[in-house]
Order: structure tokens, then C-alpha cells, then sequence
């Protein structure tokens, strides 16, 4: 069995992203020996798999979002944070809104990791650190807290 289920959010308005982003990780394929992908539209979806979500050692959901979808997003997050919890997961966003305020998206909406510029650079080096339980925080393109609780900018990828 694979170690980690990532998830990403996908819907009309970010199936461009979702479909770089598989792109990106392509280029590292020992990622796919190591993660299952999976697609939502709706929190019900993650909430009826938590059994599932369980066997994995970690859970990644994965966001990409305009600033008009900041509030859907928000309650998302608030929603889905208790489930999270439990499966050992994390949150990353990025796109247009996490690009131009990469800070507040962890501050403040509660994203686990912005992805800052471009996504394909720094998403598949996300999920590699991750795999390989490293502190992410520093690494180009990526907003975060380190291991310390310090808040971290790396710029734009």
C-alpha cells in the first residue's frame, strides 16, 4: 500500500491547474509509487472515506483558487480540519489568490503550505519533502511555518 493519499480539489473552475500540476508530477514519477491520487468537489466526499483516509500515513489535500472563491474555501478548511486531524493530513493551496498573498493563505485561512508563482516548480519538491518527513519550510516557492512554529517565505517559484 501506498503511504499517502493526496487529494485534489477539483472543479470547472481549477481543472486547468489540476491537470499542470499531475503534469508537474510526472517529471518525479517515483511520486506515484508513493501517493494515490484522488479528486473531490464536495467535503462529504472526504468525510464518507475516512476509513480510508485511516490505512494512509499521511493525507495531503491540494487547493488551487481564486480570490472569488476565497470564502468557499475558508469554510472548507474549517470544515474539513477535524478530519484532517485524524488522517494525518495537511492542506496545500496555491493559484492566483495564494500567489498574491501566500502569508495570510497560512495565517489566517489556515493553509498548511502556499504554494507561491508557479505551482509545477514547487509542487512536486513539496511532495518529495513530505515523503521523505523533511521540513519543507525555506524551499522556493512555498509559505509555511517550520518545525519551530516560525513563519517562513521562500518567494516565488
Amino acid at each position: 500500500m501506498k503511504s499517502t493519499k493526496l487529494y485534489f480539489y477539483d472543479t470547472p473552475d481549477n481543472k486547468y491547474s489540476v491537470t499542470a500540476l499531475l503534469g508537474a508530477m510526472e517529471s518525479r514519477s517515483e511520486l506515484f509509487e508513493e501517493i494515490d491520487v484522488g479528486f473531490f468537489s464536495r467535503p462529504e466526499e472526504l468525510e464518507e472515506n475516512e476509513s480510508e483516509l485511516q490505512r494512509y500515513r499521511r493525507t495531503v489535500l491540494a487547493f488551487s483558487f481564486f480570490s472569488s472563491q476565497l470564502w468557499d474555501i475558508r469554510d472548507m478548511l474549517l470544515r474539513l480540519r477535524p478530519l484532517l486531524q485524524r488522517c494525518r493530513g495537511v492542506t496545500v493551496g496555491g493559484g492566483p489568490h495564494v500567489s498574491g498573498d501566500g502569508e495570510r493563505s497560512v495565517t489566517l485561512l489556515g493553509l498548511d503550505y502556499a504554494l507561491l508563482g508557479e505551482g509545477e516548480i514547487s509542487f512536486p519538491a513539496l511532495l518529495s519533502a513530505l515523503l521523505r518527513d523533511e521540513d519543507p519550510a525555506g524551499m522556493e516557492g512555498l509559505c509555511c511555518y517550520d518545525r519551530s512554529g516560525k513563519l517562513v517565505n521562500g518567494g516565488m517559484a
